[in-house]
């Protein structure tokens, strides 16, 4: 059986892919501060006792930055692929409109729906949780580990 481990994985997405996995047969560790298995990826040590020897899947529905996703490469010999979730926040319009800049509808961002994984994205940075989000999907898609965003 395949075992996943599921960080985040207490909050609706997470409760949701737990669900799923278990009917597709895999065994799911559940992860969260407040979880099962006590994870605050923020404390050291943490992350990597939860992952033991390994796991087949790492589902990460609370990663945010860069940091996190640094975090998530160094796991890559105990980890056969992740799962990282992100965020529509991510586009940008043809217009340069984003989600972290919108104040009413005239600034609101046109996007396609559904929006084509070939959108223009903002810029990676540490400016705003959209910036963030984008750092994180390329740290994580250039890392070891195959990756799923």
């Amino acid at each position: 059986m395949s075992c996943a481990l599921l960080l985040g994985g207490t909050g609706q997405i997470g409760v949701a892919a737990a669900v799923r996995l278990r009917k597709a047969g895999w065994e799911v560790m559940i992860a969260a501060r407040s979880g099962p298995i006590r994870v605050d990826r923020r404390e050291p040590g943490q992350l990597e006792k939860a992952v033991g020897e390994g796991v087949d899947a790492i589902v990460d529905v609370v990663a945010y930055t860069r940091a996190d996703g640094e975090q998530l490469n160094a796991l890559g010999d105990r980890v056969g692929s992740l799962v990282v979730i992100s965020s529509a926040s991510v586009y940008a319009d043809a217009e340069g409109r984003t989600l972290d800049e919108a104040s009413s509808l005239e600034t609101f961002p046109r996007l396609a729906v559904p929006i084509a994984e070939s959108e223009p994205t903002v810029a990676p940075s540490d400016a705003t949780y959209s910036a963030q989000k984008v750092a994180l999907e390329q740290t994580v898609l250039d890392g070891p580990v195959p990756t799923t965003i």
